[in-house]
Protein backbone atom coordinates (compact mmCIF):
# COMPACT_ATOMS: atom_id res chain seq x y z
CA UNK A 1 0.00 0.00 0.00
CA UNK A 2 0.94 3.60 -0.97
CA UNK A 3 0.03 6.37 0.99
CA UNK A 4 -0.62 9.85 -0.28
CA UNK A 5 1.54 12.22 -0.63
CA UNK A 6 -0.69 14.88 1.56
CA UNK A 7 -0.37 12.51 4.35
CA UNK A 8 3.52 12.87 4.67
CA UNK A 9 3.86 15.76 6.17
CA UNK A 10 4.63 16.54 10.24
CA UNK A 11 0.90 17.28 10.36
CA UNK A 12 0.05 13.54 10.23
CA UNK A 13 3.61 12.84 12.14
CA UNK A 14 2.80 10.93 14.85
CA UNK A 15 5.99 11.43 17.56
CA UNK A 16 4.76 9.59 20.56
CA UNK A 17 5.34 6.25 19.68
CA UNK A 18 7.16 5.49 23.29
CA UNK A 19 3.58 5.92 24.88
CA UNK A 20 2.35 3.24 22.69
CA UNK A 21 5.24 0.89 23.36
CA UNK A 22 7.38 1.57 19.96
CA UNK A 23 10.56 2.03 18.94
CA UNK A 24 11.28 4.89 16.74
CA UNK A 25 11.10 4.60 13.20
CA UNK A 26 14.26 3.93 11.24
CA UNK A 27 16.10 6.06 9.14
CA UNK A 28 13.95 7.49 6.67
CA UNK A 29 10.43 6.23 8.14
CA UNK A 30 8.05 7.76 10.17
CA UNK A 31 5.13 7.12 11.87
CA UNK A 32 2.02 8.54 10.56
CA UNK A 33 -1.55 8.78 12.14
CA UNK A 34 -4.27 7.44 10.04
CA UNK A 35 -7.61 7.61 10.99
CA UNK A 36 -7.75 5.13 13.79
CA UNK A 37 -4.59 3.58 12.75
CA UNK A 38 -0.82 3.96 12.93
CA UNK A 39 0.92 3.35 9.49
CA UNK A 40 4.80 2.95 9.29
CA UNK A 41 5.78 4.80 6.00
CA UNK A 42 8.60 5.60 4.10
CA UNK A 43 8.94 8.97 3.63
CA UNK A 44 10.69 8.52 0.00
CA UNK A 45 8.22 6.24 -1.57
CA UNK A 46 5.10 6.12 0.60
CA UNK A 47 5.24 3.09 1.11
CA UNK A 48 3.62 1.81 4.11
CA UNK A 49 5.64 -1.39 5.96
CA UNK A 50 3.82 -1.83 9.02
CA UNK A 51 0.17 -0.99 10.34
CA UNK A 52 -1.10 -0.62 14.01
CA UNK A 53 -5.16 -0.96 13.34
CA UNK A 54 -7.43 0.59 15.99
CA UNK A 55 -4.07 2.34 17.49
CA UNK A 56 -6.57 5.44 18.26
CA UNK A 57 -10.20 5.05 19.47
Amino acid sequence: MTLPAIFLTSAYFFSNYYQMGLEGPPYGYQWVRYGPDLLLVQLATGQVSDVIYGAFY
